[in-house]
């Protein structure tokens, strides 16, 4: 059995991409032995973190990797994401050792800090769809609390960005539109693949449903779930509950905001256990997110326990729906968000997350990602 190592960056706040690991993990050991090596940005900054700033290369985590490629002498690398402690120098690393290997590409960093001037970022718009960022006055500040930060990201994001369009090995992209995007910018279309997340949930059929409306991610501006909030407690819907659960800056904030509203729960991080059941007892999972997003997590857990999602109509989300799907809404247009929360009431649920569930095991379906997988580990 072939050896692949997957290579993997978590982050401070737990996300969607480190949801997704696991899931990775899972299907490749139905055709591989798989092992990882996590880099973690919650520890505490060292030495070799302030040397990475400046050089973009992490003197202790590329010690790491060689370890662990002398050790377990992997056939092929997958570098699941870079970021930070899983900086730019272990691609050198892996080219030493002459292993073939493909990336996996999640979100848009590494071409929203791609320059350190904001017009080049945003243009004549306001705000960035692709990661969230409104406009400044001259420079890129990509991270608002940090200039530091976003000087680094912004170093960091130029490199990757030359690196991936040039480098001899493929892409894995989690979206047709992600691909479409970087055809337009020149990349060479034969390297690119499209492979989501695996996802994989369990699914109890006892659980009871209430009438609540479930949002479960990052709690942030560019998220939309002041709005969301907004857009619910408009209605008036006396017998409905709209239960928040994540972490993110504005948590607190909108616990101090709406903590006497009894129709609404903010009930900060759940495990994703927790998470499963409260979609199982939901109506619906419902996301006004300002974003392109690539694979939201939530909407696939969703889908595979057959309830129906809520989501603006923008960038790849309609990839994971079925054909001329109903539930989608206008962006930023949440006058549609709420019309489309009171049909969904008045709609058949059991049959919309049925037909939900159907069409995201067939797409997510493990011989298909397998063959994808393969396909592009072997394809130089």
């Amino acid at each position: 059995m072939k050896k692949v190592l997957i290579i993997h960056n978590l982050y401070r706040n737990f996300g969607g991409e480190d949801s997704a690991i696991n899931g990775e993990v899972e299907l490749l050991s139905k055709k591989y032995h798989v092992d990882k090596i996590l880099f973690d940005n919650k520890n505490r900054l060292n030495f070799f973190d302030f040397l990475n700033f400046v050089f973009i290369s992490n003197i202790q985590s590329n010690r790491l990797l060689k370890d662990k490629i002398n050790n377990f002498k992997p056939d092929y690398i997958y570098i699941h994401n870079l970021w930070f402690k899983g900086s730019l120098g272990l691609l050198k690393v892996i080219k030493n050792y002459d292993i073939p290997l493909v990336l996996k590409i999640h979100n848009f960093r590494y071409i929203c800090a791609n320059s350190f001037f904001c017009k080049a970022h945003l243009g004549k718009n306001k705000f960035c769809p692709a990661c969230g960022m409104k406009k400044t006055f001259i420079f890129n500040k990509y991270f608002k609390d940090s200039y530091i930060k976003s000087l680094f990201v912004i170093r960091f994001s130029k490199k990757l960005y030359i690196t991936l369009k040039n480098i001899n090995s493929n892409l894995f992209l989690l979206t047709k539109h992600h691909k479409d995007i970087l055809i337009d910018r020149g990349f060479d279309k034969q390297k690119l693949f499209v492979l989501p997340n695996f996802v994989t949930t369990s699914t109890d059929k006892n659980i009871k449903r209430y009438k609540q409306f479930l949002y479960a991610g990052r709690i942030s501006e560019e998220k939309g779930v002041e709005e969301l909030i907004k857009s619910f407690l408009s209605l008036n819907l006396e017998d409905y509950t709209l239960k928040i659960i994540g972490t993110g800056p504005k948590l607190e904030i909108l616990q101090k905001k709406y903590n006497n509203n009894n129709n609404l729960r903010i009930v900060g991080f759940l495990d994703n256990k927790e998470v499963i059941k409260e979609i199982q007892k939901s109506i619906a999972v419902v996301s006004a997110t300002k974003l392109f997003e690539g694979q939201p997590t939530i909407l696939c857990e969703a889908s595979l326990n057959s309830i129906p999602v809520i989501f603006p109509d923008t960038g790849g989300i309609k990839e994971f729906l079925p054909k001329n799907y109903q539930f989608l809404f206008e962006q930023y247009n949440y006058n549609n968000l709420q019309t489309v929360m009171k049909k969904i009431i008045n709609s058949d649920i059991e049959k919309i997350g049925n037909e939900n569930k159907e069409f995201i095991t067939g797409l997510l379906n493990k011989d298909n990602l397998l063959n994808t997988f393969t396909k592009a580990i072997n394809n130089k």
